[in-house]
């Protein structure tokens, strides 16, 4: 798993205190499990002392007054001999929403307004609202009024780091070629090229 942190910085792994337990096991029924976990939010290391304490802070994740992030499962469905969807109460900030976990990306708001289109459906969410995106799903999402927003988003698994990494080197490395500011044109045609090289790669694709 990583964090998506502000604006394009991404956070592989973060580090703090990850308690895993099995309260009801079946290795014969997984559906018949129960799993918990906590993450201790005070003890969240990214490798970047003045992140970790704006992280903790409370404009993110409040640190002093939340000091952990759990999960609770509440439902287990086998999908197939290798393959489950585990279904459970995940609570960030005292706001607790239920997930599946075949969901790869989620988004908490904290601050601002933004507009969320997941598969042609476009809904307005903002501070303290939960968003789960299911695999699959065409997605785009955009800050409306004049209040930037900001957001803790979480994605699993690794592929689709490794995808923001492509693209975010890409990005560097033109910007860097360039002797003057891009025009829209040739934003347009480098997100273009960008989606016929390097979304195939990742089973990913630019909807109209």
């Amino acid at each position: 798993m990583f964090f998506l942190y502000g604006l394009f910085e991404f956070i592989q792994n973060p580090l703090a205190p990850l308690t895993v337990t099995v309260i009801e096991g079946d290795a014969e029924d997984l559906t018949r499990s129960t799993v918990m976990a906590r993450l201790k939010t005070a003890s969240l290391q990214t490798g970047n002392a003045a992140r970790d304490t704006h992280l903790q802070a409370p404009d993110f994740l409040d640190a002093e007054h939340y000091p952990s992030l759990t999960f609770h499962s509440t439902s287990i469905e086998v999908l197939d001999a290798t393959h489950a969807r585990l279904f459970g109460d995940l609570t960030l900030r005292g706001v607790t929403r239920e997930i599946a976990l075949e969901h790869e990306e989620s988004m908490y708001v904290l601050e601002g307004e933004i507009e969320v289109m997941l598969d042609r459906e476009t809904t307005l969410v903002g501070p303290g609202d939960w968003v789960l995106i299911p695999i699959g799903v065409a997605r785009t999402f955009r800050t409306v009024g004049e209040c930037p927003a900001r957001t803790i988003s979480a994605m699993t698994p690794r592929r689709y780091l490794d995808y923001f990494d492509d693209v975010g080197r890409e990005a560097r490395t033109w910007f860097a070629s360039l002797s003057a500011p891009p025009t829209p044109e040739q934003m347009q045609a480098f997100g273009t090229e960008l989606e016929e090289r390097l979304m195939p790669l990742y089973d990913t694709e630019m909807v109209n």
